[in-house]
């Protein structure tokens, strides 16, 4: 018989064992301790987040279920993060999976959790709620290209580690910023190197800090924080003449504005989805998200009303700035899946969810879609 149950520090190698074996059975050799140090720790409070299936004494299967609370401006959303579902490879095919994560949805409904990611493949969790959405930009800069598009602007970096960096004054700068994860600062520093990544801190010429980058082995930035972001193109430029022959830079929709100098001069720009989300509480997901967006862009005046089915009928409204999400009886624009809505909403092709809309309908969705969902490779489970 199945039991499922919280993990425990008293659990913690067995666990972490049987994590490295399933994954490193089915790709490559998998280090879980040390690649995720702020997920895994050896602590009731962190192997609390492990949900586990044991039978007759013995772990089958396992998902890590880390919660994380999300700040939108004034806004606060919980975003339950799902990885290293896990099911022991000779005991496929008796429904470990799907125990786990249908118990996992359960509990993120009774706790009020607002959305949930992953990453995996889409025709299995399309099945558990997850569909393919989210928008991120990126540009590639190489060296090469630095050296013709700029000159130093005298930035400096200085690699990172958590007994000498100034990690206090990086998460200040961190928390400033419009959209942020809510951290204490062992976690904040955590996120940002581990066995397969790596970060510098970033000072002004004055040598007062001003930032700090996270990059992963690919030389791919997962997070760039600096004081100005008016800055970013210059702090990349001297990153990459000081430090390394190219970065991809991946940036959010209101970062748009930032980014025109490297943009420019890189090697072409990608607009892409970021993972896999589940929305569970649409309405106040809805309400957060374009109302960050209105705080960035000039959006289109009206209503909105889309049909969610086994959610309900929502009217999305801009009027003179102001923002309103709410349930409503007014006739619907368009009807659909939660699935199709994740898309339609949060995805990069909005337009392909609503054929044959009238004319005003099709401008607000230009105007407000694909609405800022965007998360960085420090986020990752």
């Amino acid at each position: 018989m199945f039991e499922i149950s919280r993990g425990t520090a008293e659990q913690f190698e067995e666990i972490l064992d049987f994590l490295d074996f399933v994954f490193s059975k089915n790709s490559v050799p998998h280090d879980f301790q040390a690649w995720y140090p702020n997920l895994y720790q050896k602590t009731d409070e962190s192997m609390r987040n492990t949900i586990n299936l044991w039978e007759n004494g013995k772990i089958k299967g396992s998902i890590l279920a880390f919660p994380r609370r999300m700040k939108l401006l004034d806004s606060e959303i919980t975003v339950m993060g799902i990885g290293s579902v896990a099911a022991h490879p000779r005991e496929r095919g008796r429904g470990i999976m799907t125990t786990l994560m249908e118990y996992n949805n359960k509990e993120m409904k009774a706790a009020g959790v607002h959305m949930s990611n992953l990453g995996g493949m889409r025709s299995r969790y399309n099945h558990f709620g997850y569909e393919n959405a989210g928008n991120t930009y990126s540009v590639t800069v190489h060296r090469g290209v630095a050296e013709r598009a700029a000159k130093p602007s005298g930035y400096t970096f200085r690699r990172f580690s958590y007994e000498e960096s100034p990690v206090a004054e990086m998460k200040a700068l961190y928390d400033a910023k419009p959209v942020h994860y809510v951290y204490d600062e062992s976690q904040f520093a955590l996120r940002l190197a581990n066995a397969r990544a790596y970060a510098y801190t970033v000072h002004a010429p004055d040598g007062s800090l001003f930032g700090y980058i996270s990059l992963n082995g690919a030389q791919g930035v997962r997070e760039l924080i600096v004081k100005d972001d008016n800055e970013i193109p210059s702090v990349i430029f001297d990153f990459v003449l000081a430090e390394q022959d190219k970065v991809e830079i991946p940036f959010g929709q209101w970062q748009l504005p930032y980014m025109r100098r490297l943009i420019d001069v890189g090697t072409g720009i990608t607009y892409r989805e970021n993972g896999m989300w589940q929305i569970l509480r649409w309405e106040e997901v809805l309400r957060a998200f374009l109302a960050f967006k209105a705080s960035y862009a000039e959006l289109e005046e009206g209503t909105l009303v889309v049909e969610i089915e086994g959610e309900g009928r929502f009217a999305l409204s801009v009027s003179g700035g102001k923002v309103e999400v709410g349930k409503t009886n007014l006739p619907a624009h368009a009807a659909m899946k939660p699935l199709d809505a994740t898309r339609f909403f949060f995805s990069i092709m909005p337009k392909l969810y609503v054929p044959g809309a009238p004319r005003e309908v099709l401008r607000l969705v230009e105007s407000w879609l694909p609405l800022p969902l965007t998360w960085f490779g420090t986020e990752a489970v």
